[in-house]
């Protein structure tokens, strides 16, 4: 047909032939105006032979190979439907194009499925062709959204492909094998609604075809023709899954090097992908039609997978959630340690007997202290209920198990900072059924040996509760110094050459033999020191953290240099020994007196002695911190030795050892092993060596009970830093430091962390003092 309408056409316009075609299927004469029309659309009526006047032609929606698609007012029912009818060369050209539409139409037509086009009604135009009319599809076919400059994202794309799934299924089911299913022929709406689209080469199964479709979702049986089967519209669907999954077509090139590939074997294998999805597209795809997975198999199989993405999903979103509620729970536990160290300081410059007017902004810091602790638990609380339930959607989620595990090895720190066993216990079994820290629980803590003089041979042996004591356990030889070695986590004593070394061996600590600056530590061992004195190694030590303790530190790691401490207290033998050595002037100065009456306690009748009722080998008492510190300058100049009073670290650091404990021998008190109110029924100060239960790592004896000991530290509410190192200075304040349990105290004030202050011109019944000296 010569139209001149053809020769000034618009780029956007339907091609020619279909220009023509629509000249033989209208009834008025072609004129551009109405053609366009001011909105751009058809404003001519489609010929047909029943009723002429129903289908107003409103615009062109696309061709095919078969026919056109116009868009058509349907006047009768007053809406826009898809009108397909043959192009004029196809439908002049005889029956074979007649019988191919009218097929697909009634395989559309038999098909009713939300996934594929309806059919409304068929007929024949004017001229005698057939056309039917279905639905309008609008929207973007998959492939558009494949190539889109955001990738669909994997889940999505199963999801659409488990509905085209399900949609050849009910195809199948009814006899019906697409043949041409890729990307092109799915199209999304504006709504995601999926329609799987142009039937045309569709066949009832088996029947005898010659090879038709898109030559890259072909099957290796229908390269030359054959059957058609159901298994080829799997076959297709298992390309696209390998599109999605590999971001490529299985073969490439033009349709004959693509059909030579098919014919040559099976695609390159998936890589770096999910291997339930590539075993999916590896049985949708395999060589043979029998044994590739049925549609629907293929599409339960989809949708089982979607199902559990969608726990996953679910899952990490719950782990995601989850985050915020352990980092607020540590946020709080952090609150609480600061606000109860700020209660300490405010309560330690208060004097005991102070108004509880003067008591109580320390008491609200301790009351927003638990307030937080309490905050902190319950955060704690919901944290697990939510990890439990990301891992009940699914069990093996890393994130969620690495997030459980996390928070019960801090637990478990915590827990073995407070020496509490049942949490320690309870912790650590909760890590193991979790599995995920396994190695980090097996792990040991390494340390570095150096001695001085080296050679001396290492031998390590734990400590061990037994009864309700620290005991030592089997010995462990580790060689001679120096040595790099490890052991497990805990509390170990290092003997080297007759002389022990303590190491608290903690998970995430710093090394335990490593220095101020990180330098190694080298133990200077002294040579064999008298039966009355101790040697106290350099090396770290927890102090405070006891919250039984009245007034002690808040917990702190605190590097403490070595020093050498007497076993036992200064017995009142031995300070005798002293008043009878000073001149007539300095006795009446250094008499231990009652506070009361001031009395002495020494007789000087005939000469110095004690009172009959005074043991010379009882702990001297009833001397203020001045005639201490005279004693120990006396010893000094006596023995050539630099004698002083100890510390206040110094002298926890003696009772405790370096792991915490709250008592010199390990976690429990008894009455019988030490000089308490508890201990008799009628209390009374005891010699030194009559508790030997009452000794600490270092062999240093009556440290929870018996007398309390003068330090040389002035009483001050600060604790030390965490991770500095303690001062070693003699100092006086308004108050001095006394540390220690006493004969008349209960077991609580007879802890080793316990601060006592007292006024150095003061003189008690149950305070008395021992010497030390640096090395």
């Amino acid at each position: 047909m010569n139209h001149p309408e053809l020769d000034d056409l618009a780029p956007d316009d339907p091609p020619p032939e279909v220009v023509a075609h629509l000249l033989a299927c209208v009834r008025c004469r072609f004129d551009r105006a109405a053609y366009r029309g001011d909105d751009g659309a058809f404003d001519c009526t489609l010929r047909t032979a029943v009723d002429p006047g129903r289908y107003r032609i409103r615009g062109w929606l696309g061709q095919g190979g078969m026919g056109t698609v116009l868009r058509v007012r349907d006047a009768q029912l007053d809406r826009d439907v898809a009108v397909k009818l043959l192009l004029p060369a196809r439908g002049a050209g005889g029956a074979e194009g007649v019988d191919a539409l009218l097929t697909e139409a009634r395989i559309a037509a038999s098909l009713a499925h939300a996934a594929i086009i309806p059919v409304h009604h068929s007929g024949t135009l004017c001229d005698g062709r057939p056309f039917y009319v279905m639905k309008i599809v609008a929207g973007r076919p998959l492939r558009a959204e494949l190539a889109a400059r955001d990738p669909i994202g994997t889940r999505r794309a199963v999801s659409l492909l488990q509905r085209v799934c399900e949609a050849i299924a009910y195809a199948h089911t009814a006899g019906i094998v697409h043949r041409d299913l890729k990307p092109e022929n799915v199209v999304l709406g504006d709504f995601d609604e999926l329609t799987i689209v142009d039937f045309g080469l569709s066949s009832t199964r088996g029947a005898d075809v010659s090879r038709a479709g898109t030559a890259s979702y072909l099957p290796p049986e229908l390269v030359h023709g054959g059957r058609a089967q159901a298994s080829a519209d799997v076959y297709a669907i298992g390309v696209m899954l390998y599109e999605v999954l590999g971001g490529r077509l299985p073969y490439d090139g033009d349709t004959g090097e693509v059909l030579d590939q098919i014919e040559a074997g099976p695609p390159p294998a998936l890589s770096g992908v999910d291997p339930a999805l590539a075993g999916l597209c590896a049985a949708a795809m395999a060589r043979h039609p029998a044994a590739r997975i049925s549609a629907r198999a293929l599409g339960d199989a989809l949708r089982a997978w979607l199902d559990g993405e969608a726990r996953l999903a679910e899952a990490r979103e719950i782990v995601t959630r989850a985050a915020p509620l352990g980092r607020d729970a540590d946020a709080a536990r952090a609150e609480a340690e600061a606000l109860r160290a700020q209660a300490h300081a405010l309560l330690a410059q208060v004097p005991a007997d102070a108004p509880p007017s003067a008591k109580e902004a320390a008491w609200a810091q301790q009351d927003a202290a638990d307030e937080a602790l309490a905050r902190a638990d319950a955060l704690d609380l919901r944290y697990e209920h939510e990890i439990a339930a990301a891992i009940r959607r699914w069990p093996d989620l890393p994130e969620a198990r690495t997030a459980q595990a996390e928070h019960w090895r801090q637990r478990l720190l915590d827990a073995e900072a407070r020496r509490d066993p049942r949490d320690v216990a309870r912790f650590t079994g909760l890590l193991r059924h979790n599995g995920a820290l396994d190695a980090w629980l097996d792990a040991e803590i390494p340390l570095e040996l150096r001695t001085d003089p080296p050679g001396l041979p290492a031998v390590a042996r734990p400590y061990e509760r037994v009864g309700r004591r620290l005991v030592l356990g089997a010995p462990r030889p580790l060689g001679a110094t120096p040595l790099s070695t490890s052991l497990p986590p805990g509390s170990w004593r290092i003997e080297l050459g007759g002389a022990g070394v303590p190491l608290w061996l903690a998970r995430g600590a710093p090394s335990p033999t490593a220095g101020p600056g990180g330098e190694p530590v080298v133990h200077a061992v002294p040579a064999a020191l008298p039966d009355d004195q101790c040697w106290v190694p350099a090396g770290w030590a927890v102090v405070g953290g006891d919250e039984l303790a009245p007034d002690a530190f808040p917990r702190r790691r605190v590097w403490v240099d070595a020093f050498v401490v007497g076993r036992f207290p200064v017995t009142a033998g031995e300070y005798l020994a002293f008043l009878r050595a000073l001149v007539d002037g300095d006795v009446e100065r250094y008499l231990p007196r009652a506070p009361d009456s001031g009395a002495p306690r020494v007789l000087r009748d005939g000469g110095l002695a004690l009172p009959d009722d005074v043991d010379p080998d009882t702990p001297v008492v009833l001397v203020d911190l001045a005639s201490a510190r005279a004693y120990a300058a006396w010893r000094a100049a006596r023995d050539g030795l630099p004698w002083r009073l100890p510390t206040e670290i110094e002298r926890e650091k003696a009772a405790r050892g370096v792991d915490g404990r709250p008592w010199p021998w390990g976690d429990h008190f008894e009455p019988a092993w030490a000089c308490t109110v508890s201990s008799a029924p009628e209390p009374r100060l005891a010699p030194v060596r009559a508790f030997p239960s009452d000794e600490s790592v270092y062999g240093v004896r009556g440290l929870a009970g018996g007398v309390r000991d003068w330090t040389a530290s002035a009483w001050t509410p600060e604790p030390p830093a965490e991770g500095s190192v303690a001062r070693v200075v003699d100092e006086t304040g308004e108050h001095q430091v006394v540390r220690g349990g006493a004969w008349t105290s209960t077991s609580a004030l007879g802890r080793p962390a316990s601060r006592f202050g007292g006024a150095p011109a003061n003189r008690y019944w149950n305070t008395g003092f021992r010497l030390a000296r640096s090395v």
